[in-house]
């Protein structure tokens, strides 16, 4: 059954008795976590209850298959609900859960949680054609929802934001939930008894780190500064990050010149392209988006952007330093936009 963001007023209140299952899934691994949170408590009402809540890993289950039946099957010790949590969930689960899906009923809900996965996925397919299992993605925040999020944060913290502050907040952060909460949880404590929030609070809180750091990151890959890029990457690890949060931003930036190169390309000026995206590219970043827009082709686009995918892949998977990947497939991309020299 396919699910979307909607419906989570619904889920948060009840999990759907009819549903074995339920899988959370997206590239924004903050909003995927804080949405089955939301979802897991409507099922028992504390995550952290051991006795309630059940995490199985997928090299558990795949060791020990037998794991997930067992689980599926049996009932807390002291009795309630019972909810069962798979992270970090790929593919190979496929059978295993669909296996727990021709169950006529069970004692346990589960909660899966997976990044990114493709319409050709197996995983997703399942949860999203069985009737006894659900499928939620958690796509990146678009401009509406976060204005919305950064809205009701500072409401029910009592504080107000300028229109100008809220417009660069709308343009800088949503690439990953995880940061836009930190960011924001920031601002509310700097304002302390102050009642507004302005344009120069915000560049000052969250301009020397952050979303704006990971910005530099892909706007030097896309002019091809090498000297930039590597001292834009240099303050992103002194700020300990996570080196996925930097691949996601940087995705997400290339996805935006592609959206822009394309209306180009059917004929719309570069100026045009850029005031339509959404959100919006913020008024003192504009002549730098167009300059890259005419150094970069679609397809140019297209193959760069499957790279930053790939590498998202292998910094999940391989086991190799995440950081050390980043590094040199984000450096290998600047080095290739160095020599890019399109017109439009």
């Amino acid at each position: 059954m396919k699910l979307s963001i909607k419906h989570l007023d619904k889920l948060s209140k009840l999990f759907p008795p009819e549903l074995h299952g339920i899988l959370v899934y997206g590239p924004d691994a903050g909003h995927v976590s804080e949405v089955s949170q939301k979802i897991g408590k409507s099922h028992v009402e504390d995550l952290r209850d051991p006795f309630q809540v059940e995490e199985l890993s997928v090299n558990e289950i795949k060791e020990d298959p037998a794991l997930l039946t067992d689980a599926a099957m049996s009932l807390p010790m002291t009795g309630g609900s019972k909810l069962i949590i798979i992270r970090e969930c790929t593919d190979v689960l496929t059978s295993n859960l669909e296996e727990i899906s021709r169950l006529e009923s069970i004692e346990a809900k589960f909660l899966i949680l997976s990044g990114t996965l493709s319409p050709r996925s197996k995983l997703r397919k399942l949860f999203e054609d069985n009737k006894r299992l659900g499928a939620l993605p958690c796509y990146t925040d678009q401009e509406g929802d976060l204005r919305s999020l950064i809205s009701t944060a500072m409401s029910e913290a009592g504080v107000s934001m300028r229109p100008e502050a809220l417009q660069y907040l709308v343009t800088y952060l949503g690439s990953d939930r995880l940061t836009t909460r930190s960011e924001l949880n920031k601002l509310i404590l700097y304002a302390g008894d102050n009642n507004e929030i302005n344009l120069q609070t915000v560049i000052d809180i969250i301009g020397d780190g952050g979303p704006i750091v990971l910005d530099a990151i892909p706007s030097s890959i896309a002019d091809g500064d090498i000297k930039s890029f590597l001292i834009a990457l240099d303050r992103h690890n002194s700020d300990s990050q996570n080196p996925i949060s930097i691949l996601r931003t940087t995705i997400s930036y290339f996805q935006k010149l592609r959206t822009a190169r394309a209306l180009v390309e059917q004929g719309r000026s570069a100026k045009d392209a850029i005031s339509s995206l959404r959100p919006p590219v913020f008024w003192n970043k504009k002549l730098d988006f167009e300059r890259q827009l005419k150094r970069w082709s679609t397809n140019q686009l297209n193959d760069l952007l499957e790279r930053l995918q790939d590498a998202e892949v292998l910094c999940k998977t391989t086991g190799y330093p995440a950081m050390t990947i980043t590094s040199q497939i984000l450096l290998g991309l600047c080095i290739k936009g160095s020599k890019r020299s399109l017109s439009s």
